[in-house]
């Protein structure tokens, strides 16, 4: 038994058994409820009606026979019997048999019609799954939609859903949601057959494509309802879509490869052409269909091409012809066309395809390469020298007209290696055919050189040069190489021998270095003195880039030089230049260069040259001192012109003090006379330090030369600058905290102190960091620095460092220049700088300046160190001393100063004596020496001088005490003084304190 029968069986028998247990439940259920005959009956049909729904018409025919026994067993009479007493209950049992076999019958129909109906539905569902086609239906008045399970997939809703005109234009994609909404509204009212496509985007972002069909229909009571088909055609839609892509890429292919496409008919008249070969013509698709191409064709190729073509057509095969064709500019092109015939079942040609290939390019290098060979053979002709080819395997050697011509014999000669051993001198025989040998067994280039012994006894030199080929196995199969008469380059090898070792030893001996240098700038030659000047070795420096060894300064100036030796062969140059040493240093040179490449004897640039390292030492040096003589010089006139002014202001500061201080003393405190008076005298002080400022930088005025504690003055200084330094600025400062001890004024080694940082501040405009170092040094030997030179011994070294904007060289040679400045109008004197030049420079010292533009600037300061103990600081002060009486001598030539001096002399207790002229003072003391207590006299005066006065004075009274006053004083004028006897030497402007304590020490001193 199969396993389908099995199965059968087995829903045979469990349908029979579950029906007789029912009917049997059921028959007891009514006979213990003493239910009658017909009741019984009706719920027996009741139950094999039931029963029909899923069992087969035999079976519940069966089960009705079966059901009538038991009717007749249990509910007629006699009971338990199978004996119908009745006739009346005979006819309602076969009733019963027979209803129950017809209802059977009629519900196993409508099963089997059910059946089918549900096959049916799963067909066209499966049916619209494969075609992606679902169905709707749209009763336009409720506005109800239907939709099969396949509409739901194709939307993505689920079947719980309940579609709506809403819901769907929720799924159309955004660009096409009006018209679809249009659509729909038109089809809603008047009712007609709508086909339309449209897109709808997914959930997940994807799009479809459907195409949606419907038709109307009306009901009896008029209602329209729309009933069709919603087709997903994205597949349809993305297959043509790729159809449009490939049928645009074949014609951008057949647009862009260089190969013209074309079919015509039989006749030749042409149907396509593609876009490059219209191009080509200048013609429009419109103007070629239908026209002949053999208009197109040159002349002289038209009849050769017309033959091939009815050859072609008549035994129908390919066809393949080199043409010329007429571009749309009149010119013609080589082509190499192809054509292959389409045939119908028959074998008649309906249609030609051709391809059309442009081999102008390949035409013309094939004429190129004819004429290239007739060039070659001439080259070989001229330079003497032939081509050969020997196949190794079979001994075939093949030879150009130029090898039969250097082996003298004609083109009839086969060449073998037998006829060139005949050719060959008998001293290079074995030379020859061990080359050979070795040659066909390793396989490696051939390039020796041998003699030929000519018919006529003659001697021939020849350089042979092959180069081996192998096939795609690696095998050798043959050499190709060349045969070189090298005859004439043999005598003039020898020539040029003698001539080279002529000038080698010409060349060797000489003081001077010389080098030979090819256009591309490589050395091919140095001479031995080259390694005495560089320390190059000739082979070193062989094939060696002369301008690398160029400083990078004179580098372009050099390459422009040597490009115009080679433009100009009658230029020689003639520089200074400076070249690299092999231990790094650079070294001067002095060179000539010669363009002798037209020189077959030489073939090069002639470069000689010789070290003038010490001679530019020397030189530099001597410019050096040049240029500090002239700096000096320079300096000393501005001094002197500083120094006059600075003592005709003296003059005028000097009435301003004596008058002021009067005004002062005499004016009542509050009054504002008196408040202008002060101010007066605080305008007259400010002055006098600028005075002061132009008498020191003149060297009129030195200062005190004390021992000083430099390193407590840059302190003080220091501190100052750090309440005013501006917050962008950062100050590191390096100051010792023991004593450094130099001779000088603390005052004016303060104003170099502020005016060095000063400065640096100003230069930082947008911040930076102020550096200022002060420690000691030791100098060895003469140290040259930028402005002056330090002698050997101990120094103060005070470094100033700003990263500021820097200064360009031509600023640093004037930066100590007086009344020099690179600031604005108004914020500066330009005394700054010099006066701290005066001041360092007076006291033996040195200074050197780094600079360049934007990398800010360091002043280094050395000043002698001086080994003394500072003396201990005196701070008592006394009340200034006034005179008894004493009588003074005053002398000087400014009138209103002379008033003003007497005047201060009376209030400090002394009498005055004044002269306007130094002869009538003179005379006035001669006449009554012992006169006069002290004498104050100024020291420019016409006639007789201060110092003139006071030697004279000397002699007359030996212990006079004489004050000298001037507004400019120096080294030159203290000698002069002390030489004239002069007890002290005062510096207007003076002030009466000046004046008290001074007549108070010399009046003293006398006593």
């Amino acid at each position: 038994m199969t396993s389908a029968q099995t199965s059968r069986f087995q829903r045979l028998a469990a349908q029979y058994f579950f029906g007789g247990i029912g009917l049997a439940l059921l028959t007891f259920v009514c006979f213990r409820l003493e239910l009658g005959l017909a009741t019984t009956a009706f719920a027996y049909l009741v139950l094999i009606t039931l029963l029909s729904l899923t069992a087969s018409f035999i079976e519940s025919a069966t089960l009705s026979v079966i059901a009538v026994a038991c009717l007749d067993y249990f509910f007629t009479r006699p009971l338990f019997d199978f004996r119908v007493g009745a006739p009346q209950d005979a006819v309602l049992m076969i009733a019963f048999l027979l209803t129950a076999l017809i209802v059977s019958r009629l519900v196993g129909s409508a099963r089997g019609q059910t059946k089918a109906l549900r096959r049916s539905k799963a067909h066209l569902a499966e049916a619209q799954r494969l075609s992606r086609t679902g169905s709707f239906g749209w009763r336009v008045s409720s506005g109800e939609i239907r939709w099969s399970e396949e509409a739901f997939r194709i939307f993505q809703y689920g079947q719980t859903t309940k579609p709506t005109v809403e819901l769907i234009l929720q799924r159309v994609h955004p660009e096409d949601a009006a018209w679809v909404k249009q659509t729909i509204e038109r089809a809603s009212q008047d009712g007609k057959y709508f086909d339309f496509e449209h897109r709808l985007l997914m959930p997940d972002g994807s799009v479809k494509h459907i195409h949606v069909v419907a038709h109307a229909e009306r009901d009896e009571s008029g209602e329209c309802e729309f009933v069709g088909a919603v087709m997903d055609v994205t597949a349809t839609k993305e297959a043509a879509e790729r159809i449009r892509q490939n049928e645009r890429e074949l014609r951008i292919t057949l647009e862009t490869i260089p190969t013209f496409v074309v079919s015509t008919l039989p006749d030749g008249s042409v149907d396509f052409v593609s876009q490059s070969w219209l191009d080509y013509l200048g013609r429009s698709k419109e103007e070629i269909l239908g026209w002949s191409w053999v208009q197109i064709v040159h002349p002289e190729d038209l009849e050769t091409l017309l033959n091939s073509w009815q050859a072609a057509l008549a035994a129908g095969e390919p066809l393949e012809i080199e043409t010329r064709i007429r571009r749309a500019d009149g010119k013609y092109r080589w082509f190499l066309a192809r054509a292959v015939p389409l045939c119908d079942e028959k074998g008649n040609i309906v249609k030609w395809y051709a391809t059309t290939h442009d081999i102008d390019d390949r035409k013309q290098a094939e004429q190129k390469l004819r004429q290239s060979e007739a060039y070659l053979s001439e080259a070989q002709r001229l330079s003497l020298t032939g081509s050969a080819s020997w196949n190794v395997a079979s001994g075939e050697i093949v030879w150009s007209d130029e090898t039969f011509r250097i082996f003298q014999c004609d083109r009839t000669t086969k060449p073998t290696l037998e006829f060139i051993r005949q050719r060959t001198h008998p001293e290079d025989r074995a030379l020859v055919q061990q080359t050979m040998e070795r040659a066909s067994q390793d396989g490696k280039d051939i390039d020796f050189e041998h003699r030929l012994l000519m018919p006529d006894d003659s001697v021939k030199y020849l350089h042979a040069v092959s180069h081996p080929a192998f096939n795609a196995s690696g095998d050798l199969v043959e050499y190709v190489g060349t045969v070189m008469d090298v005859t004439e380059h043999k005598r003039v090898a020898e020539v040029l021998l003698k001539s080279k070792n002529r000038f080698k030893a010409m060349v060797e001996k000489s003081a001077e270095g010389i080098l030979l240098v090819l256009p591309d700038k490589r050395i091919i030659y140095a001479s031995p003195a080259v390694e005495w000047v560089l320390g190059y070795t000739s082979e070193e420096l062989t094939m060696q880039s002369l301008i690398e060894h160029v400083h990078p300064d004179y580098r372009q100036h050099a390459t422009d030089t040597w490009n115009r030796l080679l433009q100009d062969p009658d230029y020689a140059s003639a520089a200074e230049v400076m070249l690299q040493h092999k231990d790094g240093s650079w070294r001067w040179i002095e060179s000539t260069a010669r363009n002798l490449l037209h020189e077959p004897s030489v073939e090069a640039v002639v470069v000689n040259f010789r070290d003038i390292t010490e001679r530019k030492r020397a030189q530099a040096e001597r410019e050096r001192l040049e240029q500090r003589l002239r700096q000096a010089a320079k300096m000393e006139a501005v001094g002197r012109l500083a120094g006059g002014i600075a003592h005709d202001f003296n003059n005028v500061l000097a009435g301003i003090f004596a008058y002021g201080e009067m005004l002062v003393e005499e004016t009542p405190a509050g009054s504002p006379l008196k408040r202008y008076a002060q101010n007066v005298l605080i305008a007259a002080t400010r002055g006098r330090g600028l005075v002061e400022q132009i008498l020191a930088y003149s060297r009129s005025q030195r200062g005190k030369r004390t021992p000083v504690d430099i390193a407590r003055v840059f302190a003080e200084t220091l501190e100052l600058l750090r309440g005013s330094l501006p917050t962008d600025i950062r100050l590191e400062a390096s100051v010792p905290q023991r004593p450094l001890v130099v001779i000088g004024d603390a005052t004016q080694l303060h104003q170099v102190a502020m005016n060095l940082c000063s400065n640096a501040i100003q230069a930082m405009g947008g911040g930076g960091t102020l550096r200022v170092a002060l420690e000691t040094t030791d100098v060895s030997a003469e140290r040259a620095l930028s402005h002056g030179t330090l002698a050997p011994g101990r120094y103060v070294r005070l470094t100033v460092e700003d990263s500021g904007s820097g200064m360009d060289e031509a600023t640093l040679s004037r930066i100590f220049e007086p009344f020099f400045t690179t600031k604005e109008v108004g914020h500066g004197t330009g005394l700054g700088l010099a006066l701290v030049y005066a001041i360092i420079t007076d006291s033996g010292g040195a200074i050197d300046v780094r600079s360049a533009p934007k990398q800010g600037s360091t002043f280094t300061i050395y000043g002698p160190l001086a080994e003394v103990t500072l003396a201990a600081a005196d701070d008592t002060a006394a009340a200034p001393p006034r005179g008894n009486g004493e009588r003074v001598l005053l002398v000087d030539d400014e009138a209103s100063l002379l008033a003003a001096t007497a005047e201060v002399l009376v209030r400090l207790g002394y009498e005055p004596v004044s002269f306007s002229d130094s002869q009538a003072a003179l005379a006035a003391f001669e006449a009554a020496p012992g006169r006069f207590d002290v004498v104050v006299a100024d020291e420019v005066m016409p006639g007789l001088t201060g110092t003139g006065l006071a030697s004279v004075l000397r002699r007359r009274r030996a212990d006079l005490p004489i004050v000298l006053v001037s507004g400019y004083s120096g080294p030159i004028l203290t000698q002069q003084a002390l030489a004239a006897g002069v007890s002290e030497l005062l510096t207007k402007p003076l002030q009466s304190r000046e004046i008290a304590t001074t007549l108070a020490r010399v009046l003293h001193g006398a006593a």
